[in-house]
């Protein structure tokens, strides 16, 4: 029933190759009579329910419909479910590099400050800012621009994955890197890595009308600033409060490897 996503009526279920004969022997029943019927979600089967009889009397064509009744508002309900959850994800994520957003960011950081503070664990935040974008988007137009932007930012999502860290995209050519569990040690790796994978980057886009391929290469660069929660003095143990002071303490620190000279790290304090 469930690969062929056809419904089963049989009142002589021992006599069906499909019949798995132990669940007798399970139940300690003999079953009379089965209905089964598929749950199709999304075009496809993804469950069944089988109804058994031991009893005297036998399963009707009524009872096969009220069953498909039901497992139709099931698999309805399901549905909703599904979509109603891709809903939210979407909504907490960027929608040009598929990295989370600073809706979810907030979010995230209020948790993590939180959970750290109570448990003694430290927390990074790096900031990291694009060197020289304008120029990509006045050269080659807003599409290459945006073309560059998701590039980035999967590279950026690969670092994070590597790392076990959450990255956003905080708005325009900015993003976001959150580090649990944080030593100075890691965050400065991450920040270098994220310095690394842009400064080397060749990234192809294609050109505004469809135009010909474009590459961009040794021309965008990184600067990034990092702080760790523990490098804070918090008068206020607030996280909402403490996740703003970290945000532009952070920002601070990508503005001076701005200052130095761009296509840097610098670290708070």
């Amino acid at each position: 029933v469930y690969e062929t996503g056809v419904p089963l009526l049989t009142n002589s279920p021992s006599e069906e190759n499909a019949f798995y004969g132990e669940i007798d022997k399970i139940t300690e029943q003999e079953t009379t009579s089965l209905l089964s019927v598929p749950l199709k979600a999304f075009g496809r089967s993804v469950g069944v329910i089988n109804l058994l009889n031991s009893k005297s009397g036998e399963f009707q064509e009524k009872d096969l419909d009220l069953l498909n009744i039901f497992c139709n508002h099931l698999t309805q309900s399901f549905q909703l479910l599904v979509d109603a959850k891709k809903q939210r994800e979407a909504s907490l994520r960027d929608h040009l590099t598929g990295l989370f957003n600073d809706r979810y960011l907030y979010g995230y950081l209020s948790r993590a400050i939180g959970h750290a503070l109570e448990v003694g664990e430290d927390l990074g935040l790096i900031f990291l800012d694009l060197d020289h974008f304008k120029s990509v988007v006045d050269t080659h137009g807003h599409l290459v621009g945006s073309q560059a932007l998701r590039e980035i930012g999967r590279m950026i999502g690969q670092i994070s994955n590597r790392h076990r860290c959450i990255a956003a995209r905080y708005g325009g050519d900015e993003y976001v890197l959150a580090i649990p569990q944080a030593t100075h040690e890691k965050v400065s790796e991450v920040a270098e890595a994220l310095r690394q994978v842009v400064e080397t980057a060749v990234l192809r886009c294609e050109g505004e009308n469809g135009a010909n391929v474009v590459t961009v290469s040794g021309t965008v660069t990184a600067s990034v600033g990092a702080v760790r929660l523990r490098q804070l003095s918090l008068e206020d143990p607030c996280p909402e409060t403490i996740r703003q002071t970290m945000l532009r303490v952070a920002d601070d620190a990508m503005y001076e490897a701005k200052a130095r000279g761009k296509n840097r790290v610098h670290f708070h304090g």
